[in-house]
């Protein structure tokens, strides 16, 4: 999934790409923030999460020494992924055991989130392509505070 996230509050926009590999218990969150890709590689089987961030973002790995030397692992239980906008629950937030979220917990989207339709976008908020306006408010215990939140699906 890649998606354009765009956050009013600080006034910033990140290109956020996910894959899940749900088989082998992986998950793959990388960002373009701020001018830097921020990458968290997370091994739900053995609960560890690599890391690393690299100021060239179109750069091959083998050209940006500077990348592999930031690579780290973490344990799950120790991991704070404060860099991305959306993340992914550890062993902090489920007792028994970690999980892999689903793109809806990912995304604070549909479920429990109770995400409506809005209307059909195809003005300048969308760069003219058509879309589908969705809305959802989602609580953010780190933060304590409630966002409103809206999603441009393409149609």
């Amino acid at each position: 999934m890649k998606y354009e996230w765009i956050d009013l509050v600080h006034n910033q926009t990140a290109w956020i790409e996910e894959y899940f590999d749900s088989e082998n218990l992986r998950a793959k969150l990388s960002a373009v923030l701020r001018g830097q890709k921020i990458v968290n590689i997370y091994d739900y089987f053995r609960e560890t999460v690599t890391s690393y961030s690299s100021d060239r973002p179109g750069a091959k790995p083998s050209l940006d020494p500077e990348s592999q030397e930031n690579c780290e692992i973490t344990e799950m239980a120790d991991f704070h992924g404060t860099q991305l906008p959306f993340g992914f629950k550890y062993r902090d937030d489920r007792p028994h055991r970690s999980r892999m979220d689903s793109s809806h917990e990912a995304l604070h989207f549909g479920g429990p989130y109770r995400a409506r339709f809005l209307r059909e976008a195809t003005g300048e908020e969308t760069r003219h392509l058509p879309a589908n306006l969705f809305e959802s408010c989602a609580y953010d215990k780190s933060e304590h505070a409630t966002y409103r939140m809206r999603y441009y699906w393409s149609a």
